[in-house]
């Protein structure tokens, strides 16, 4: 692990043209989008119109910056090298890009609105339930799209958004995580228990007792999490699966379709993750980038 940048950097995205890798990186406080290609020799790329250049991806050979605290998307285009404001959300930050079936799906924080761009249209598509996206990543399922303060991802197959969980997500040998929550809609119209963050009702049959003071066995619920990290702050793509990691520890996860495993632990919050190729992957951790290689991915 080796850290080669000391900078406020917030995203990644990576262009390959003509054989050239470039790696963008979304920076602040003045809204630098910083560039190299050999990722020890960085320079100014762009400055956007906003304090923080939060996050970043390379769509329809343009590069779409996601800015706070004023929630705009900037776009250089590469054909043209024109740069512009593209849109300003209603929310107050941009935190996420990710493609899926042909359309740009955007996320932002705090309201946590999902919007779609598909060349020519400008959409509303979802708000899924936390407080605010903080990641977006497409898989073979679908679209997986993270919030804040909530029990896990959203996943829109293309027709429907709905809640996704595992039945039992492994983190360590001698851990698991199971859950058994039903769809976000309960929430008012059944009475129900809740956990006190949670976005759902839990089922009664995949709780345990708690001890409290006072209260009997059946008067007071708790439940596993079905996720390590309940405030994931970034996911990415990998040949396997998902990988993502978060504020609440420094490990970083890869979910397959076997199971999850441990991948790294930096010691610090995750703020994003960058797939640069097959076991090397780039973090960012409070304005410090590090290089994890040799992961199994």
């Amino acid at each position: 692990m080796e850290s080669f940048l000391e900078n406020p950097v917030w995203s990644f995205a990576r262009r390959l043209n003509n054989e050239i890798s470039t790696i963008y990186a979304g920076t602040g406080p003045n809204g630098v989008v910083l560039q190299s290609t050999d990722l020890t020799n960085w320079s100014t790329f762009m400055t956007v119109g906003d304090s923080h250049a939060l996050s970043v991806c390379i769509w329809a050979n343009a590069l779409f910056v996601g800015t706070q605290p004023n929630g705009r998307i900037y776009v250089h285009n590469f054909n043209s090298e024109n740069e512009y404001l593209f849109v300003e959300t209603e929310d107050s930050a941009v935190t996420a890009f990710a493609e899926y079936n042909g359309k740009l799906f955007v996320g932002t924080s705090p309201a946590g609105i999902v919007y779609s761009f598909n060349g020519t249209v400008w959409q509303e598509e979802h708000r899924p339930y936390g407080q605010g996206v903080t990641s977006m990543t497409t898989s073979d399922l679908g679209l997986f799209v993270f919030s804040r303060k909530s029990e896990g991802p959203v996943l829109f197959n293309g027709t429907t958004w709905e809640a996704y969980f595992e039945s039992k997500l492994e983190i360590e040998s001698n851990t698991s995580f199971t859950t058994g929550i039903s769809t976000a809609s309960l929430r008012t119209s059944e009475k129900e228990i809740y956990e006190g963050t949670g976005s759902e009702p839990i089922d009664r049959s995949m709780v345990v007792t708690a001890n409290v003071r006072g209260f009997s066995g059946n008067q007071v619920y708790q439940t596993n999490p079905p996720s390590p990290q309940f405030n994931v702050s970034t996911s990415i793509k990998t040949s396997s699966g998902v990988a993502f990691g978060g504020i609440d520890n420094g490990t970083v996860f890869n979910i397959t379709s076997t199971g999850s495993e441990k991948l790294f632990d930096i010691g610090a919050s995750v703020d994003r993750l960058l797939l640069i190729d097959s076991g090397c992957i780039m973090v960012s951790s409070s304005g410090t980038l590090f290089l994890a290689t040799g992961a199994t991915l």
